[in-house]
C-alpha cells in the first residue's frame, strides 16, 4: 500500500510527463523468451538445417552473467545457403511495416570470411530476399540492419545462412521487430475507464466465469516462463515435447506448444486436485475444456486422431481429429465428464497420443479447464453479459456491465433458494452496478468483496442483515448507492478501503 507522501509524488511525477509531452518511437519484438536469449536452455522455435548437415548446441555465453547462446557448427565450406537457421512466423509478416533485425555474435577462428548471411523468404521457397552479410569477429559484438522493406507479401520466415565458411559461430539476443511511433498519455485520463472483461494473470485453481458458464482453470500457463519444458510422458524412445511459449495468435500472453513425435502414446499431462474436496463423481464438473491452435509447422500435414484421457488406463475421455491446420483461430474443444468417474479427487489429464505412427502434430494449447454447473447468468443488458456461481458457501459474480434488477415478490432473485447458506460474496472486475434487491435479506452474510468497477448500488442492492453479527464490506470504488442500499437496522459494518480511498 503506498504511503500518502508515495501518492503525492507520483502525481507529481505524472504531471511533469504531461507537460513535456513528445512522442517517442518504441520498438515491438516479434522474438520472446529462448526464441530471443535461449536462457531457458533450448532453441525455441528456432530450427536449423542443410545439405552441410550443420549442428547447434546451447551453451554457456559467458557473458551478461553466465546466460546461455546458441553455438551453430558448419562442417563444410560452401555455399551460404547450406547450412541454415530458420524463424517460422505462424502469420505472414506485414509488407506496411519497415522491420528491424539484430543479433550478437562471435565466430571461433576457422577457414574463410567468417560471414553470416540475413534474408527473409516465404513458407513455400517460391520467394526470398537477401538482405545484408555480415563480417563476424572472435569477440562478441552487436550486428543490426534498420528499415528491412518486404518485397513480397507472404514473407513469414527469417533465417541467418552459416553455410559459405567452416568455423563455429555462436549467437545471442536475436531481436526481430519493428519500431511504432507512440505518444505520452493523456493528463487527465477518465479515473473509471471501462476495464478489460477478459481476465488476467494466472487463474489455476480459480473460479471464472468466461462471458458463457463458469469454469475451474486448472492451467492457462501466464505464471510460467517461456521456454520452460511441461510434463511429458514418451513411449517407444521417441522426442516429443510440450514447451511453454508465446501465444501464436497474440490473443494473450502464454500457451503450451506441443510436438509429437513419430510414435503413438505419447501424451502431454497435468495433475489435478480438486478444490474443497470435490470429486469427479458429482454432476458438478460437466466438461473438460481446453483451446487449440494446429499449426503444421514442426508437424504434418497428414490427418491425426488425438486422444484425451483422465488417468492411465486404456478408456479414453474422448478424441478429435486434425484434417487441416488451423493458425487463423483458437478453437475449443469440450469433453463431456457425466457418469465417467466415480470419485476422484486427484487425478491426471492426457492429452497426445496419436492413432496412428509415422506421423507428427504440432497444438497450441491453452486455459484446459472444468465447466461446472450450479450457476447462471444475472446480466441486467444483456443476460449473458454477467454470470453467477454458488461454491459452497461463496456466491461469485463475474462478466461486464450491471447485474440485473429483481423483485421481491414473487421473489425472481436466481440464487434466492440458496440465500441463507450465503455467507460471502465475491463480485468481480468488470461489474459496473449492483441492481435492485440483489442480496435483499442474505441473513448469514459475513463479507462482501466489491470491484474497483463498482458505479453504483441499487435500492436493498445490500440490504442484508446478519443477527447481529458485523458484516465486513471491501470497497476498492467509491460507488454511488441508493439511500436504502444497505440496511440501515442491520449490526455493524466493517469497511475495508483499497489506497485509492484511505
Amino acid at each position: 500500500m503506498k504511503t500518502f507522501k508515495q501518492r503525492i509524488m507520483l502525481v507529481a511525477t505524472l504531471m511533469v510527463i504531461a507537460v513535456s509531452g513528445y512522442a517517442q518511437s518504441t520498438f515491438h519484438n516479434l522474438l520472446e523468451g529462448d526464441n530471443t536469449n535461449f536462457d531457458g536452455g533450448t532453441r525455441g522455435n528456432w530450427n536449423s538445417w542443410g545439405d552441410n548437415t550443420p549442428t547447434w548446441n546451447i551453451v554457456d555465453s559467458g557473458v551478461d552473467g553466465g546466460g546461455k547462446c546458441l553455438q551453430l557448427t558448419n562442417p563444410s565450406a560452401t555455399e551460404f545457403f547450406k547450412a541454415q537457421l530458420a524463424y517460422t512466423f505462424n502469420n505472414v509478416l506485414d509488407q506496411s511495416k519497415k522491420y528491424t533485425f539484430r543479433f550478437k555474435a562471435k565466430c571461433e577462428s576457422g577457414s574463410g570470411s567468417r560471414q553470416l548471411q540475413f534474408i527473409y523468404q516465404n513458407n513455400n521457397y517460391t520467394q526470398q530476399r537477401e538482405v545484408k552479410t555480415f563480417d563476424i569477429t572472435g569477440e562478441w559484438d552487436s550486428y543490426e540492419i534498420e528499415n528491412v522493406n518486404l518485397d513480397f507479401n507472404d514473407a513469414n520466415r527469417i533465417l541467418i545462412n552459416f553455410g559459405k565458411d567452416q568455423i563455429t559461430f555462436y549467437i545471442d539476443d536475436i531481436e526481430f521487430g519493428y519500431y511504432e511511433e507512440t505518444q505520452d498519455p493523456d493528463p487527465t485520463p477518465d479515473p473509471t475507464p471501462d476495464p478489460d472483461p477478459t481476465p488476467t494473470g494466472s487463474l489455476n485453481n480459480t473460479m471464472y466465469y468466461d462471458g458463457t458458464q463458469w469454469c475451474l482453470m486448472l492451467e492457462d500457463f501466464e505464471g510460467k516462463t517461456i521456454g520452460d519444458s511441461e510434463n511429458i510422458e514418451l513411449s517407444y524412445g521417441s522426442d516429443g515435447t510440450a514447451t511453454v511459449a508465446a501465444d501464436p495468435l497474440e490473443k494473450s500472453k502464454n500457451s503450451l506448444n506441443y510436438i509429437t513425435a513419430d510414435y503413438k502414446d505419447d501424451y502431454y499431462y497435468i495433475d489435478v486436485t480438486l478444490p474443497n474436496s470435490k470429486t469427479l463423481s458429482s454432476t458438478y464438473f460437466t466438461e473438460l475444456i481446453f483451446d487449440i491452435v494446429f499449426n503444421p509447422e514442426g508437424g504434418d500435414n497428414n490427418y491425426k486422431d488425438i486422444y484425451v484421457k483422465i488417468n492411465n488406463t486404456s478408456n479414453q475421455l474422448g478424441q478429435f481429429r486434425i484434417n487441416n491446420a488451423n493458425t487463423e483461430s483458437w478453437n475449443q474443444l469440450s469433453f463431456p465428464l457425466q457418469n465417467k468417474y466415480t470419485g476422484e479427487e486427484t487425478f491426471r489429464i492426457y492429452i497426445g497420443g496419436i492413432k496412428a505412427n509415422n506421423t507428427k502434430a504440432n497444438l497450441f494449447i491453452d486455459n484446459i479447464r472444468l465447466s461446472v454447473t450450479a450457476s447462471g447468468n444475472c446480466g441486467k443488458t444483456t443476460q449473458t453479459d454477467a454470470g453467477w456461481m454458488l461454491d459452497g458457501n461463496t456466491l461469485y459474480i463475474s462478466g461486464k456491465g450491471d447485474i440485473a434488477d429483481y423483485n421481491v415478490e414473487p421473489n425472481n432473485i436466481p440464487w434466492n433458494a440458496n440465500k441463507d447458506n450465503i455467507s460471502k460474496i465475491i463480485i468481480g472486475e468488470g461489474i459496473t452496478a449492483i441492481g435492485t434487491n440483489n442480496f435483499f435479506e442474505h441473513n448469514k452474510l459475513e463479507s462482501v468483496v466489491l470491484p474497483s468497477t463498482l458505479k453504483q448500488i441499487g435500492s436493498k442492492g445490500l440490504y442484508a442483515s446478519n443477527e447481529n453479527k458485523t458484516i465486513q464490506f471491501t470497497f476498492h470504488s467509491n460507488p454511488t448507492m441508493a439511500a436504502d442500499a444497505l440496511n440501515k437496522n442491520s449490526s455493524i459494518a466493517t469497511l475495508v478501503l483499497d489506497d485509492a480511498l484511505s
